[in-house]
């Protein structure tokens, strides 16, 4: 990535690298130096947001789940849900 990068463009080149296609629910995460969890603003540069770094440390999570989740239309989406739900649930979030 570039110095001068948003946080658009390195989301867009992980959704790419996963193949992922229902991204809307996704997003990434990072940790300010209290420990305090953020979410990355997609329109602002990420030099800007992070303080820690380069390298810079950033989470892939669900951002936003769905109510229904019949309407998530692709397996893979499914299981990476499964993820973080049992992630969550093991570390009592």
């Amino acid at each position: 990535m570039l110095r001068k990068s948003k946080g658009q463009e390195l989301f867009d080149q992980i959704i790419y690298h996963l193949d992922l296609a229902e991204a809307d629910y996704f997003g990434l995460q990072f940790m300010d130096s209290e420990q305090v969890s953020h979410w990355l603003d997609m329109a602002k540069l990420i030099k800007k947001q992070i303080r820690d770094g380069p390298p810079y440390r950033l989470f892939f999570r669900v951002k936003f789940y769905s109510s229904e989740p019949n309407n998530l239309h692709e397996e893979f989406t499914r299981y990476l849900f499964v993820l973080q739900l049992r992630q969550d649930i093991l570390s009592g979030k």
